[in-house]
Formats: C-alpha cells, sequence, structure tokens
C-alpha cells in the first residue's frame, strides 16, 4: 500500500513572490512537455536555473532551499507538483492582488 500523497505547506514558502513562482510553474511545465520527469532533481535543476533571470534574489533562493528539501523518494510527481504550484500562485494573487 502506498504512502498518501503529503503535500507541503504555503507557511514553508513565506517571502516567494508570484513572480518567482510563476516562472518556475512555467519552467516546470517545459520540463513536463520534454519528459523531464524522468530526471531525478528535475524540479531542483529547475529551481536553480532560476537564478540569475531578473528575480529577487532572496525569493529565488528561498524556494531553490524549499525544492531541495522536498527532493527524495517522496518527492510528489512533476504533474502533481505543477499544480501544488499553481494552487500556491493563486494563494499568493489572493494575498497581494497586483
Amino acid at each position: 500500500m502506498s504512502q498518501p500523497l503529503v503535500l507541503p505547506a504555503y507557511q514553508d514558502l513565506e517571502g516567494v513572490d508570484i513572480w518567482t513562482a510563476e516562472a518556475y510553474i512555467d519552467s516546470l511545465k517545459e520540463l513536463a512537455i520534454g519528459g523531464g520527469e524522468q530526471i531525478m532533481g528535475g524540479q531542483l535543476q529547475v529551481a536553480e536555473a532560476l537564478r540569475g533571470k531578473h528575480l529577487q534574489e532572496d525569493s529565488v533562493e528561498k524556494l531553490t532551499a524549499f525544492v531541495k528539501a522536498q527532493v527524495g523518494p517522496n518527492m510528489i510527481q512533476l504533474k502533481d507538483s505543477i499544480a501544488w504550484w499553481m494552487d500556491f500562485a493563486t494563494h499568493l494573487r489572493r494575498q497581494n492582488p497586483v
């Protein structure tokens, strides 16, 4: 019997802004299209690739540290991760309407 899916809490990402979250979502979608789900740590590689992309550095660092903490045998599948991040982006928009 498999373990239930345990999703991270939004408060673990305090300080990550909407632009960083959306850039990460877009990159995850590209990873999914490219079949990158098979690459162990693909989600972390995507997060690390956000560095130097004209985003808030501290926001990128928090997101990268968060993803790094998720890497392992219990890391959620890419499709579930994309859905979770899209929900997180919606949560950010509700908290901070632009």
